[in-house]
């Protein structure tokens, strides 16, 4: 017979609170995503904040698909809720144009995103090069230019 190792085996102890998720949320998640409830909406009826709600979506999976999913959802409530309402009466298109570009920036924009970069104080619209551009986009940025405040030189004189 081996003798037995003197050695202790010490198990490390988890630290801080332990984590109150459960594979469960994912359902929960996904019904509430049905009703058309927000991130802010969900975290509430969870029972947890926002960074708890952030910590599950990095550390399982499962919970990151579950959102995702009812986010989608969610925009779905909301576009089917526009749609019932455009023939209702009482329907307030004002509060709704809000909630939904609000709620959804990415798909509901009032205005479309351009982007504009300066290089060499030569304006690229759009990603295009100077060389790439019509014959209008180029009158248009020598008009541009005409209007910009020329700069006003000072004489000194000397006693």
């Amino acid at each position: 017979m081996a003798p037995k190792s003197s050695k202790k085996v010490n198990k490390a102890k988890p630290v801080g609170r332990p984590s109150d998720y459960s594979p469960e949320f994912c359902e929960r998640v996904i019904e509430l995503g049905r009703e058309g409830k927000s991130r802010c909406q969900i975290a509430a009826k969870l029972d947890i904040c926002w960074k708890t709600l952030q910590e599950y979506e990095s550390k399982h999976p499962e919970f990151l698909a579950a959102m995702l999913r009812a986010r989608q959802l969610s925009q779905n409530w909301w576009e089917e809720q526009g749609q019932k309402g455009v023939w209702g009466e009482g329907f307030n298109a004002n509060a709704y144009r809000l909630q939904v570009c609000n709620r959804f920036p990415e798909e509901w924009r009032d205005r479309p995103e351009t982007s504009v970069t300066v290089k060499n104080e030569v304006l690229v619209a759009n990603g295009k090069s100077p060389e790439e551009w019509s014959q209008s986009e180029i009158e248009a940025e020598l008009r541009r230019r005409e209007e910009l405040p020329q700069p006003v030189r000072v004489k000194f004189l000397s006693k």
